[in-house]
């Protein structure tokens, strides 16, 4: 796709850089908190407007990151989008006191020479501005407030105005969530465990940053990888932090929910779900409930054992022993050990991806499921209390991902667990589908 712009939204912490990327693109892509530095790694998606293609990049807030490895890493990106863009968005606070910081990082913007617009936000809450920014031309500074929806439609149309003669450096791949050309992966796991090594790994490029301390990612990042003829879009999660998210938010912390909230719209959203634990971590009961969980969604899922590579063989081999058995309730699901750091068995990963992509979108025809069902009730043989006995009568496909059949028939209710799981075999042995779960309802018919 041509992108007739690529706007970079900059400011410090809490001046509304997240909300007016929302507002922009009216859908809450990004987290908003007032806790400082909730965005660490740049988002990026576009808007089409008059027929032109704008490109809007998210970044994390400049010079309030306390731990100095991870600001250096958050800010190289912020340098990156800012190269990489045509139009920079500078926004303050107006309900600021003092804009000393804020004037000496546009004058450090404009030695990138690009187009910069200073986007005062917040004049619900408007103090008197002093001439601290009589240096800027008065047409390239926009009165905003992102929270009442002020002036975003003015901003649209000044960026508009500004999209002519560009040269697209198209280094970043805007994504189109609803666009059924891609299989979504929301990759997730607790806090730690290397989900966004894993995507840097995969993608051959460090696009999200990455540390030892927990929480470094706090809001989903997309990132388009191409297999072969097939488009990825991995979506890399915050940790979990509330092992009961996916039944009931529990936690009262509505920092937490909000994470959750869209922790759990990315899962609806995928075809497929990345779960990764920590080998060196042990595997609780609470991990156990979370996978069940999971599995009930109906959705194809790889487990990843990550950090292989921090144990040597002897303590591998009974680590993995262990976890094989705690785990040994799970089918149809893929355990794969890896090293996210050294790329350790990252190609199984994207083998077991092939093997669901050939069965994901596969169209079902009702004839063959039916004829299935018939042949599997053929000539078995289950007794039923009182002699009353079910009958299963036709089946139709509910949905494809996950696929669901359901099973219309006379008195279901009667059906013991072991006869369910025989119809289940019959329908997996017969679709020959690998590594997807297979979900079977049943239906009463009255006649």
């Amino acid at each position: 796709m041509k992108y007739d712009a690529i706007v970079s939204i900059i400011g410090r912490s809490n001046v509304g850089k997240s909300l007016l990327f929302n507002r922009l693109l009216k859908f809450n892509y990004s987290l908003i908190s007032d806790d400082p530095g909730t965005t660490v790694d740049i988002k990026y998606n576009f808007i089409n407007f008059k027929s032109k293609n704008i490109g809007f990049i998210d970044t994390a807030a400049i010079l309030d990151f306390p731990n100095k490895k991870i600001y250096k890493k958050v800010f190289n990106q912020i340098i990156y989008s800012i190269n990489n863009s045509n139009i920079i968005l500078f926004i303050v606070d107006s309900s600021n006191s003092n804009f000393y910081k804020d004037v000496n990082l546009f004058k450090f913007l404009l030695t990138f020479k690009k187009k910069i617009f200073l986007i005062i936000n917040k004049i619900d809450l408007l103090n008197n501005i002093k001439n601290e920014f009589n240096f800027i031309n008065k047409e390239d500074i926009i009165y905003i407030s992102s929270l009442y929806n002020k002036g975003i439609r003015s901003l649209i149309n000044k960026i508009f105005s500004n999209t002519n003669n560009f040269i697209i450096n198209d280094k970043y791949k805007f994504i189109d969530l609803d666009n059924n050309k891609y299989i979504k992966l929301s990759v997730i796991g607790k806090q730690n465990v290397g989900k966004s090594t894993l995507i840097n790994s995969i993608s051959n490029e460090k696009l999200l940053i990455t540390s030892s301390q927990p929480g470094t990612t706090k809001d989903s990042t997309n990132t388009i990888i191409k297999l072969k003829n097939i488009n990825l879009i991995f979506t890399d999660t915050a940790g979990i932090i509330n092992i009961d998210f996916l039944s009931k938010i529990k936690n009262s912390s509505s920092y937490i929910n909000k994470i959750n909230y869209i922790l759990i719209k990315n899962i609806n959203k995928s075809n497929i779900i990345i779960f990764i634990i920590d080998i060196t971590l042990e595997i609780t009961n609470k991990d156990l409930i979370l996978i069940n969980h999971l599995i009930k969604l109906g959705k194809p899922i790889i487990l990843l054992i990550n950090k292989c590579d921090l144990l040597n063989k002897k303590i591998f081999k009974i680590k993995k022993n262990e976890i094989l058995k705690k785990l040994n309730f799970i089918k149809f699901i893929n355990i794969i050990f890896i090293s996210a750091l050294y790329k350790k068995n990252i190609k199984h990963i994207f083998n077991n991806i092939n093997i669901i992509d050939k069965f994901l979108f596969k169209k079902l025809k009702t004839n063959y499921l039916n004829k299935i069902l018939y042949e599997s009730i053929k000539n078995l043989n289950h007794k039923y209390i009182n002699d009353k006995q079910p009958k299963l009568k036709f089946c139709n496909i509910y949905s494809t991902n996950p696929i669901k059949i359901i099973i219309f028939g006379k008195r279901t209710y009667l059906l013991s667990n072991s006869y369910k799981k025989y119809i289940s075999n019959c329908f997996y042995k017969n679709l020959n589908y690998k590594n997807i779960p297979i979900s079977i309802i049943y239906k009463e018919i009255s006649k």
